[in-house]
């Protein structure tokens, strides 16, 4: 539904535009009544970039972009104008409704969403308190060699073995067994009824939408040789936050050096997109699993020009690639 006009001239007039654009453009300088930078849109080597906080809008006269501060979240963050008129007031604590009908039964769908949501971010602080005082610490700095700060930045876990460690925590939260298994967070037991953690024993991976918001988890076991081994990854169930075929693993950290850059590195799995990281190669992102969809190429459209794959060489990786390229090129 339509944002009605005046909770979008109240996020307009809240949202200043410099400061807006200076949290992606840091190093703007005062010129006489404006401000001026390089293009954060094309390279080049002098300041064509200009925002004008009297007329609020930003225009480069290298390459032609401008527009008001909603445009410039939206040419930013590639996404649509209501996504960026709520991003703005998101940040702002202005709540944005919705005009026209259904309005109960949609205000109570959206509220599902942010329980949902609030649920699944407090599943990833939890899985990452349980980190230090567990084996997959040592797996991740000594086995996987990876720093502090990677581990942050993908804000890496760890699910506790015990059957029921996070509904404990979820419920004493006021969240319902319901909430767990809908996130994909919790499974009814076949043989005894039992609602139980779905993620037990396993590192675990927070999957991002390109907002930032944690949608699902990946989660991977520290040992999987044995004729009784377990599954090596498991992920979330989908639901309407988390589909796997809409989502790149890695896209969100790496969006800033996509956009700069205009390139994607399409690898195969959470490890690897976080090595490629942790040496520096930001523009690595990984479908969920291993063949590319329709959904992911759109996505890709609209922060990349160019996309590398790098799958893996076995026959499966390589049939992966080829289906990959195929449909990459036709979105052309």
């Amino acid at each position: 539904m339509p944002i009605p006009e005046e909770t979008i001239q109240r996020v307009r007039d809240a949202s200043d535009i410099v400061e807006v654009i200076a949290e992606s453009v840091p190093n703007m300088k005062r010129a006489g009544k404006d401000f001026k930078a390089l293009c954060p849109f094309h390279q080049e080597k002098t300041p064509s970039f200009t925002v004008s906080p009297s007329k609020g809008i930003f225009h480069c006269f290298g390459c032609g972009v401008g527009g008001d501060v909603f445009k410039f979240v939206m040419a930013v963050d590639r996404c649509s104008y209501p996504e960026a008129i709520e991003k703005l007031a998101e940040k702002r604590g202005i709540p944005v409704p919705r005009t026209a009908g259904g309005g109960s039964e949609n205000a109570a769908s959206r509220d599902k969403r942010r329980r949902l949501l609030d649920l699944l971010e407090r599943a990833a602080q939890f899985y990452q308190r349980n980190l230090d005082a567990s084996p997959a610490r040592d797996y991740l700095h000594k086995a996987r060699k990876l720093s502090p700060e990677t581990v942050e930045k993908f804000r890496l876990g760890w699910a506790r073995p015990e059957l029921d460690a996070l509904l404990r925590t979820a419920l004493k939260a006021g969240f319902t067994e319901a909430e767990l298994i809908r996130a994909g967070l919790a499974v009814r037991s076949q043989r005894d009824g039992r609602v139980l953690d779905w993620f037990r024993g396993r590192v675990m991976f927070p999957i991002f939408d390109t907002k930032g918001s944690v949608t699902g988890f990946g989660g991977r076991v520290l040992e999987d040789k044995g004729a009784n081994a377990p599954p090596k990854y498991i992920n979330s169930s989908e639901n309407e936050v988390f589909q796997k075929g809409k989502l790149l693993y890695g896209l969100y950290q790496g969006a800033r050096a996509v956009r700069d850059s205009g390139e994607v590195l399409l690898v195969e799995g959470y490890m690897d997109v976080i090595a490629c990281h942790q040496a520096g190669v930001e523009t690595a992102a990984a479908p969920l699993g291993t063949s590319l969809t329709q959904e992911q190429c759109q996505v890709l459209k609209r922060y990349a020009e160019r996309v590398t794959l790098l799958f893996d060489m076995d026959a499966a990786g390589r049939a992966a690639a080829m289906r990959g390229a195929e449909l990459l090129l036709d979105f052309g």
